[in-house]
């Protein structure tokens, strides 16, 4: 049943193109979910660099978020969708992990201007933050997070190391 929804990917396309996604969603018995979502996002806590966003339901699929971008990309006149007709805003992903087909509209589109992108890439400030938040280590780096790095930093000596060492000091005499 899957490779045959996945196979009439285009028919769905056409029909969304000619009748309103939320009355196809309702014959279907299923709703119109809206998201609004990066192509990519930092991924701060992994430390992976940029990565392809969460999109409830659907999850963390990259087939999708590009397919949507793409179809954004290629629609966009002048850095806005104002006046692009509804059948160019409209494509359709087959999402195998979910055996689903996602038929989408996209009604907002706000691509980074270059002169924005440029400003954010040469602000000191944005580097020095990503510096301090991004932490990489290489194959003899040791996570500065660690038990020994964190006992080297701050001086930390173990009440029971001292004990012994003033013990072996006065075996020795």
């Amino acid at each position: 049943a899957y490779r045959i929804l996945e196979s009439k990917a285009g028919d769905w396309v056409t029909r969304a193109q000619a009748e309103a996604i939320e009355e196809i969603a309702r014959l279907q018995n299923t709703t119109v979910i809206t998201s609004t979502f990066r192509r990519r996002e930092m991924d701060f806590m992994g430390m992976s660099g940029l990565v392809v966003p969460n999109v409830p339901p659907i999850g963390q699929n990259e087939a999708f978020v590009d397919h949507v971008f793409d179809t954004a990309s290629k629609a966009v006149k002048d850095g806005s969708l104002e006046g692009v007709p509804v059948a160019q805003r409209i494509g359709a992903v087959p999402i195998p992990g979910r055996l689903s087909l996602v038929v989408y509209r996209i009604d907002l589109f706000k691509p980074v201007p270059k002169t924005e992108l440029d400003a954010a890439v040469a602000d000191e400030s944005a580097g020095e933050f990503f510096a301090r938040t991004i932490i990489t280590f290489g194959n003899d780096d040791e996570s500065p997070l660690s038990v020994k790095a964190l006992t080297k930093r701050v001086g930390f000596v173990p009440e029971e190391t001292g004990k012994t060492e003033e013990k072996d000091k006065a075996k020795d005499q």
